[in-house]
């Protein structure tokens, strides 16, 4: 009301609209983050990038967090911001291509598990976990290891105590898509769908992702899973 050609104004109800707190509005958050962009082309572009790839627009994403990258060559949270992107969508050889060129270094153990490099991996897990015990992070690291493995019940059975603990967490969705994807690789397709319906209606649709990600190989034959990946395309391509 005092200022409504403030940009940050608009950024700060994107960031609302874009929250648990309003129901995950996309259309209207986007619109306020261009909103913003228009009145000071100036105004940072990486929450309009993760808007983006959040809903499957990932060209549009990278491009946004390019233009920020531009804009600020100087910002760390701005690189990271980017290499998360390629992390949540299950890009590792992107990722390690830009962390290469953002920060002149190579593999962590996100790319070893997206990579499946088990071996690589699992001292890099155990390490996050003796450093970070308090941090649900590493412990959803630790999960999808099992899941590699192939000790699903494992696996499976340290799911329910983690998701309690970060279930108001505004990283909410990527947990629950770990979570389809433990019991994806597991072969349980009505446990893997649950957790990636919950995903779309906790900020996360992105059916690009879903329909490409090696780890739900073992379920993408299930009529099931194919009517769930058409009604994303329908909705939201």
């Amino acid at each position: 009301q005092l200022d409504p050609q403030l940009a940050e104004v608009h950024v700060a109800r994107c960031f609302i609209l874009w929250s648990h707190f309003e129901g995950w509005q996309n259309e209207a958050a986007i619109r306020e983050a261009r909103l913003a962009k228009q009145l000071d082309p100036s105004n940072t572009n990486q929450v309009l990038g993760a808007i983006y790839y959040h809903i499957g627009l990932e060209e549009q994403g990278i491009a946004e967090f390019e233009l920020a990258i531009q804009r600020d060559p100087t910002s760390d949270s701005a690189k990271r911001a980017y290499m998360f992107l390629y992390h949540q969508l299950a890009r590792p050889d992107d990722w390690l291509k830009l962390n290469q060129r953002l920060f002149n270094q190579g593999p962590d153990v996100h790319y070893y598990l997206e990579k499946g490099m088990l071996r690589e991996a699992v001292p890099l897990v155990e390490e996050d976990l003796l450093k970070n015990s308090d941090d649900p992070r590493p412990r959803r690291d630790k999960v999808l290891l099992l899941a590699l493995q192939g000790q699903h019940k494992e696996a499976q059975s340290r799911l329910p105590w983690m998701m309690e603990k970060v279930h108001r967490d505004k990283a909410y969705h990527h947990f629950t898509y770990n979570s389809a994807r433990v019991y994806a690789l597991g072969g349980k397709s009505a446990e893997a769908l649950k957790w990636l319906r919950l995903t779309v209606a906790e900020g996360f649709p992105c059916y690009t992702l879903f329909a490409r990600d090696p780890f739900l190989d073992p379920i993408r034959k299930d009529p099931a899973f194919i009517q769930f990946i058409a009604e994303m395309k329908t909705r939201w391509e």
